[in-house]
């Protein structure tokens, strides 16, 4: 990552003291992270184009709308709040630049299509080829796990023995819940573990921006919290189409798994 490796070289010779080893940790754990997370996502086929592609409506503190009076209305709100002159926020300058990047933005039509267009567009990392073929994955890995499951309970049964000992190996094989779970984090546990380190560290870095005591600190800072709040919103966003890939199998599963259960339980001498 050249942004990332020019980034903790200049941070280790613009700053100095306690703050300058923590801000070189940080950015040393970033460039780890960025790496792995990219890596896992790849590995499941989740797009992470335009990772730093801002968005202006969390900028003005708003939801998407088409309506310019609304766009207008944020804006003023905040300016009141985050101008140089007025405002006693330590990094003023920094984020009413932002508001009015944001603002010159989405209060343009032309510029606001061509924003939404292609922020929708970078937000698509979860889209229907890729939430089919996750699915289409998890449910093969499951069946897969679930038959050396039933294989094994055939073969622990064939032997004549108590029938306590019988119950026990049927309610092992029909805890279908404990294997799915076992599956699924099989395949996304990497990535969704990288991805909440993603955020832990964005909620550093940001902390560290607030208290940022000198101008190069502040900008090298914020240059590495943009990346990493890229970073955290496409984590945000992969994770929501997983949950709902996982959610969507489970309950595609569920009743199948609880007529078996119900099968085998009352196939045994009661």
């Amino acid at each position: 990552m050249p942004f990332l490796k020019g980034l903790f070289k200049f941070a280790r010779k613009a700053t100095g003291g306690a703050d300058s080893g923590k801000a070189a940790r940080l950015f040393k754990d970033t460039e780890a992270a960025h790496h792995d997370f990219v890596r896992d996502a790849k590995a499941l086929g989740i797009t992470l184009s335009d990772i730093n592609l801002k968005n202006y409506y969390d900028i003005l503190e708003m939801k998407y709308t088409n309506d310019r009076k609304l766009v207008r209305a944020s804006y003023v709100k905040l300016a009141k709040k985050y101008h140089p002159d007025v405002s006693g926020y330590a990094n003023a300058g920094q984020k009413m630049a932002e508001i009015n990047g944001a603002y010159e933005v989405l209060s343009d039509p032309r510029r606001k299509a061509e924003y939404d267009q292609k922020f929708s567009k970078g937000r698509n990392r979860m889209g229907p080829d890729v939430t089919t073929l996750l699915h289409d994955e998890l449910m093969r890995r499951y069946v897969e796990a679930r038959n050396r499951d039933f294989e094994e309970f055939n073969n622990r049964v064939a032997m004549p023995q108590q029938i306590d000992s019988i119950r026990a190996a049927i309610e092992e094989t029909v805890n279908w819940t404990k294997c799915f779970t076992r599956v699924s984090d099989d395949m996304f546990g990497s990535f969704l573990r990288r991805g909440k380190r993603i955020v832990r560290l964005r909620n550093i870095n940001a902390r560290m921006v607030k208290n940022a005591s000198s101008a190069p600190d502040y900008d090298m800072l914020a240059e590495n919290l943009s990346r990493l709040e890229g970073l955290a919103q496409a984590f945000k966003e992969a994770e929501s189409g997983i949950n709902s890939v996982i959610k969507g199998v489970m309950d595609e599963v569920s009743t199948e798994e609880a007529n078996i259960a119900y099968r085998l339980r009352n196939s045994i001498i009661q």
